[in-house]
């Protein structure tokens, strides 16, 4: 498994206890918001980082 995949994993995690804070009753908001921008952030660490800076399986397809 490939680090895109890994990472994509543990943002779909952090987006499914963002989701469940959202609609469980009793929990506070603020911590769902909290959820939301640690998912954010791990987006765009998967975005840039990982797709941009480290060569993948897929390191053929370069346009080195």
């Amino acid at each position: 498994m490939g680090p895109e995949a890994v990472r994509l994993r543990r943002l779909l995690g952090l987006y499914t206890c963002f989701l469940h804070t959202t609609a469980t009753n009793g929990q506070m908001p603020q911590k769902a918001a909290w959820l939301n921008v640690a998912s954010l952030v791990v987006l765009i660490f998967t975005l840039f980082f990982i797709n941009f800076v480290i060569s993948g399986l897929h390191s053929y397809a370069s346009l080195n």
